[in-house]
This record gives C-alpha cells, sequence and structure tokens, in this order.
C-alpha cells in the first residue's frame, strides 16, 4: 500500500513575490549589520534620534544601538518569513492511494475530517481486495 500526500503548488507570481521579499529582507538585514546609512545617500535628513545617538557616546547609548541592530534584524526575519509563508501557502493538497486519487482539497473545497479518512481508504481496500 502506498499512501502519498503533496502541498499544491503556488502559483508562479506568488513565487516569485516570494523570492523578492527573501531577497529584499536579506539586503535589509546587511544594510542594518554593516551600518548602511540611508540618509546619506538618499540625500534625506534623518530623524533627530539618529543625531542624538551620534553625538552621545555614552556606553548606555552604544548599547541600546546594538539592542537595537539586534531588534531590528531579527524583526525583519521573522516578518520577512511571514510574508513569505503566507505568499506560498496555498492550503491546497492531494492524497494518492496506490496512485489513485483519494482526496483533493481543490475538487472538495475542506479538509477531511479523519474519521472520513479513515473511511475512505478501508473502503478503497475493500474494494481492491480480490476474494479468495
Amino acid at each position: 500500500m502506498l499512501i502519498e500526500g503533496d502541498t499544491y503548488p503556488p502559483p508562479n507570481l506568488r513565487a516569485l513575490l516570494a523570492q523578492i521579499v527573501s531577497g529584499l529582507k536579506f539586503l535589509l538585514i546587511i544594510a542594518i549589520v554593516s551600518g548602511f546609512d540611508p540618509a546619506a545617500t538618499f540625500n534625506v535628513n534623518p530623524p533627530s534620534l539618529y543625531y542624538r545617538a551620534l553625538q552621545n557616546k555614552f556606553y548606555v547609548m552604544l548599547q541600546l544601538a546594538y539592542v537595537i541592530k539586534v531588534s531590528a534584524c531579527l524583526m525583519l526575519f521573522f516578518v520577512g518569513n511571514m510574508i513569505e509563508n503566507q505568499l506560498l501557502s496555498t492550503g491546497a493538497f492531494e492524497i494518492f492511494l496506490n496512485d489513485v486519487p483519494v482526496w483533493s482539497k481543490l475538487d472538495v473545497g475542506r479538509v477531511p475530517q479523519p474519521y472520513e479518512l479513515f473511511e475512505i481508504i478501508d473502503s478503497h481496500l475493500n474494494f481492491n481486495r480480490v476474494p479468495r
């Protein structure tokens, strides 16, 4: 008896968007860790808190800057993963028993209850059983 289950692939556009989100996520994390200054690059005035952090050289401010960098990187990583998973998730799946489709969420539109799945498999096995 061979039971196979597989997830349904997402549409190409959503897969492409997930790859773009992943790339942007890592680019932003690299920019934060490396200390990239977007204000100077794009000729924009940074917020006043930025200047206070640069002028104030106390140890506490340095620790705060480190904590903010770590927090920003973690937040980017987890939020980026959440967006990627949402884009790649279709929620659809199909179950095959000996290369015969047993259940398809695409056709039925819902997830089978465990007892339904057991009944379907049991009836399929009884149907294919050869009498002696």
